[in-house]
């Protein structure tokens, strides 16, 4: 289960593996930050097994993974469940999403997306995601979509951080008014600048977006993350003028280039040279692998192309890639449990990144290559950080992703805000009779 109300402050979380250190430790905490790391046997008492509720100081980590809470990159929590309530896609591509979406939200209320909203923040705490980007459509009749999620922003601050990107989704230019709206978007306090280049009417257009982004960003001192080139097309190139306004105007570590799927069909050549400006304007990309791979490849017949954005080469050119859901139940997506180890597990197949060492390194996807993203401040499972950690029923991220671990305790600020009981499955084995199965490797 997970809960959001005034659950124990937790003094020590005892007996934890640790993603980067052999044996077993003790995490100490104090003021909701982390005051110690030390190895277990240094403990001044032995640990109590957790009671939940008010008055607990001490968590029995029962020698599961202790991790800094995950990251939600990018989702779109206003159209969240929205395939639930009708709208669908059938033909499964970008345009009649966009489609579906843009006929559902004429009759959307704030009440019908906080609904919907809270819903899904409610999978994602219990799964162990406390800090999360969402992209509001500020092109929605009277922004409700965005006083929805201002109101959510408010009432979850003790327990998740939520960054709002102000996002155009018909286009900044294609229509009149969407400029104003999204002005009105960060007067009332949206985070982030969004924009959707592709999406406008001509590619002079989709730069000119692109731009107007960046100067709303500038005046507003607000971070800025783009849809870009989330389409199959090889001559959708606005990832270059994005690293070049980031150059530009000195924002390195402020942007986010979101999908930029085109990049898997472009000429070795040109990609190659375009990381490279990535790398250096210092711009995070985050892919979306439930929705790429369900989007891209449309059109195309066989082979289809694999449509995502090259992970490993962005990686080895040193530029921070995160992955993100993108969608839950919603036109672009029809599935989705806010499950993160579902999304990095899809992301490493479809990237074929699948050496134990690169599925190790896949929780970066979700941690700090996504804080990074994200512009988080002070993230991390380290002394002196804050306490927004977790433990899961794994002893390694290895295992944590194959077996999807279970998230057993959740902390924010130093406030248990989750915790779940592994569960069992039993069985009956041929002379054997009755028994538990242990997915684990090792007991």
């Amino acid at each position: 289960m997970a809960g959001q109300g005034n659950a124990g402050s937790i003094q020590r979380i005892a007996n934890v593996h640790l993603m980067d250190q052999a044996g077993i430790w003790d995490i100490h905490l104090h003021g909701g930050r982390i005051s110690a790391i030390v190895p277990a046997a240094a403990a001044a008492q032995p640990p109590d097994q957790m009671v939940h509720g008010e008055g607990a100081a001490v968590l029995d980590g029962q020698h599961g993974l202790a991790l800094p809470a995950l990251v939600e990159a990018h989702v779109h929590l206003d159209t969240a469940l929205s395939a639930a309530s009708g709208a669908h896609n059938r033909t499964g591509t970008l345009f009649e999403g966009i489609a579906s979406w843009a006929a559902y939200k004429q009759g959307m209320s704030v009440a019908d997306c906080r609904r919907r909203a809270e819903k899904v923040l409610g999978w994602y705490l219990a799964r162990g995601v406390q800090h999360v980007r969402s992209h509001v459509d500020t092109t929605t009749p009277g922004l409700v979509g965005l006083q929805a999620l201002l109101e959510i922003r408010h009432a979850w601050q003790d327990t998740i951080t939520l960054q709002l990107v102000a996002f155009p989704q018909d286009g900044l230019l294609a229509q009149p008014e969407a400029r104003g709206q999204l002005e009105q978007a960060l007067a009332w306090g949206a985070d982030v600048v969004g924009a959707i280049p592709h999406v406008e009417r001509c590619f002079e257009d989709g730069v000119a977006s692109v731009r107007l982004a960046f100067d709303l960003a500038e005046r507003h001192g607000a971070l800025v993350d783009i849809h870009c080139d989330e389409i199959d097309d090889p001559g959708s190139r606005y990832l270059e003028v994005v690293a070049a306004e980031t150059r530009k105007r000195g924002m390195a570590g402020r942007v986010t280039a979101s999908h930029a799927v085109a990049m898997h069909l472009y000429p070795a050549a040109y990609a190659e040279r375009l990381m490279a400006q990535l790398a250096e304007s210092g711009v995070a990309v985050v892919a979306n692998p439930l929705a790429n791979l369900n989007l891209q490849g449309r059109f195309a017949g066989y082979p289809k192309p694999r449509g995502m954005t090259r992970v490993r080469e962005l990686l080895a050119h040193g530029v921070p890639v995160a992955f993100g859901h993108d969608d839950l139940m919603d036109p672009w997506y029809p599935l989705g449990t806010a499950e993160m180890w579902d999304v990095v597990a899809t992301g490493l197949l479809a990237a074929h990144m699948t050496t134990p060492e690169e599925i190790a390194a896949g929780i970066h996807r979700i941690t700090s290559d996504a804080a990074r993203a994200l512009h988080l401040p002070d993230y991390g499972l380290a002394t002196g950080r804050p306490a927004h950690l977790i433990v899961v029923d794994a002893h390694d991220v290895f295992e944590a992703i194959r077996r999807r671990a279970v998230v057993r305790y959740g902390l924010h600020g130093g406030r248990l805000v989750s915790w779940a009981e592994p569960p069992s499955w039993m069985v009956q084995l041929p002379g054997v009779g009755q028994a538990a199965v242990d997915f684990r490797l090792s007991s």
